[in-house]
């Protein structure tokens, strides 16, 4: 499918950051479709002084919708040495100034809900244009688990993950489903080895 129908860029050092540039695959202006977050906002000034663009939802697999959204979150661990101190942090990180300046430098979309029709407002006066409702709706079809959730031997399932997603794009397997299962099987022996040593 990368081949024929040239849904994205492909990640061989044949077509890498070379053609299309590591951080911005779209400014390219070689690219017609890509997958993107809102954390990419760093780049959307470039875009819009290059071509027009918008949002959409990526196409769903036989109906069944998955969007592997971001969602950064923090911990307070029952070990940790400072709860008190942490939990002042956490109130000031999330009171709704900081919050909201957060959200602005890094490109996120507050999880508070009282906040996202404030981050729809800003966003829409500065481009119109743009179906900012698609991010927003993403949230309802988050992985679960989500892509970055804690996951035993996370270093080496990260790893074996890359690799598959390397694997389809680069074109080294044709069969997705070839990919999943040699994928689920490598992982397994991650977890398997993992829980073994505990």
């Amino acid at each position: 499918m990368i081949y024929v129908e040239k849904v994205r860029p492909r990640s061989d050092a044949a077509a890498g950051a070379s053609l299309f540039g590591d951080a911005d695959p779209l400014g390219s202006n070689r690219l017609g479709v890509w997958e993107t977050f809102s954390w990419m906002s760093y780049a959307f000034e470039s875009w819009d002084a290059n071509f027009s663009w918008n949002i959409g939802a990526i196409p769903s697999m036989d109906g069944h919708v998955v969007s592997a959204t971001n969602i950064d979150t923090f911990v307070m661990t029952r070990s940790g040495k400072h709860p008190d101190e942490a939990w002042e942090v956490y109130k000031w990180l999330f009171s709704d100034e900081i919050y909201s300046r957060l959200n602005h430098n890094y490109g996120g979309i507050p999880a508070k809900k009282d906040l996202q029709a404030q981050w729809l407002d800003e966003q829409k006066a500065v481009r119109p244009n743009i179906d900012w409702q698609v991010l927003l709706d993403a949230g309802q079809y988050a992985d679960n688990p989500n892509n970055e959730s804690w996951v035993p031997g996370y270093s080496e399932v990260w790893n074996e993950m890359e690799f598959a997603m390397a694997s389809i794009i680069s074109g080294l397997y044709e069969s997705p489903e070839q990919v999943a299962d040699d994928l689920n099987s490598e992982v397994q022996d991650i977890l398997d080895e993992y829980w073994a040593s505990k």
